[in-house]
């Protein structure tokens, strides 16, 4: 499996890594179906190997692939496991960093990375490696992203769409709501940072990453915990889903939205009254799919996550 590294550089000169695993000019007219991978066993620990029969033409050529927090365009898991079965689908896969990828690097004059980001910047990120895919002849975007990549991907649709994009896949996307988080048993570990980031701003630190331990122990400045985790909610899905124009599965890992995690538990049974506008089967807004058993990195579901992911791409 080749990797071309690319690189672009944003509307206000952010210079970004990415790499793209092209599907070979076979698999491009000749794809895997849904149903077709619906009778190949995808699940365990993916021990199998990927010779599957092809036939019809994937209705997507591009999925762009966008990373949870802290992580970066080449780190494995979910996007190791899909290289090769998207590729035989007919689907080339662009791995792709934001300005928020790791936790702190310098880009120039500026710190970039987790500890600082302001997520509504994804859509300069976004729009940067649309665009240049567009140069490089993909006509059939659809973007993935992963954990707080579902929130940018969710976020940046919802408030600034593309219209090369033709649809979006949420994998566990959390729900950034400090009304959840108030709620939860977490609620006075979250207050105590939100507090503590409110006077760090008035002091003038707000760019300064300090130790938070909410949602879990990590650096991150206080405009940047401000920013996703603060009273705006300018980030919290059950707000955003509905004003995404575009076809749109989420997806969950039954453990998480099983577990007391704010950000996701029962985040399923939130979004399903949701799904359809006013209650109408005809006018779906998004699908769900909750994988049983698990967690938030689909352990050894990958390729479950890819059958249904792929069978869903083939139905719009």
């Amino acid at each position: 499996m080749k990797c071309e590294l690319l690189k672009v550089q944003t509307e206000d000169q952010i210079r970004l890594d990415g790499g793209l695993f092209r599907a070979d000019e076979v698999s491009s007219t000749n794809s895997v179906s849904g149903n077709e991978l619906a009778r190949s066993d995808f699940r365990g620990d993916d021990s199998k190997g990927d010779d599957l029969s092809r036939q019809t033409r994937s209705p997507v050529d591009l999925v762009i692939f966008i990373p949870g927090v802290g992580s970066n365009f080449y780190q494995t898991g979910i996007l190791g496991k899909w290289i090769p079965i998207f590729n035989q689908a007919g689907i080339s896969l662009l791995s792709i960093n934001t300005r928020g990828h790791d936790f702190l690097f310098r880009n120039g004059q500026r710190w970039l990375g987790a500890a600082v980001e302001r997520v509504d910047e994804c859509r300069l990120d976004i729009a940067a490696w649309v665009n240049r895919a567009v140069r490089d002849g993909f006509q059939r975007i659809v973007l993935v992203g992963h954990s707080l990549g579902a929130v940018k991907t969710i976020y940046s649709q919802a408030v600034d769409p593309l219209l090369e994009v033709k649809g979006l896949v949420a994998l566990s996307p959390s729900c950034l709501s400090a009304s959840r988080f108030a709620a939860s048993s977490a609620g006075s570990r979250y207050q105590n940072c939100l507090n503590q980031a409110k006077m760090e701003i008035e002091s003038g630190n707000g760019s300064q990453p300090l130790e938070v331990d909410f949602p879990f122990r990590l650096m991150m400045s206080p405009d940047t915990f401000l920013d996703k985790y603060g009273d705006q909610e300018k980030y919290n899905v059950l707000r955003l889903l509905p004003r995404v124009g575009k076809p749109t599965l989420v997806t969950f890992g039954e453990k998480e939205v099983r577990s007391s995690n704010p950000a996701f538990e029962d985040l399923d049974h939130q979004l399903r009254p949701m799904m359809n506008e006013g209650g109408n089967a005809a006018t779906k807004r998004f699908d769900m799919e909750v994988l049983p058993e698990s967690d938030h990195y689909y352990s050894g579901m990958q390729r479950e996550l890819a059958r249904r992911v792929l069978e869903w791409l083939n139905k719009q």
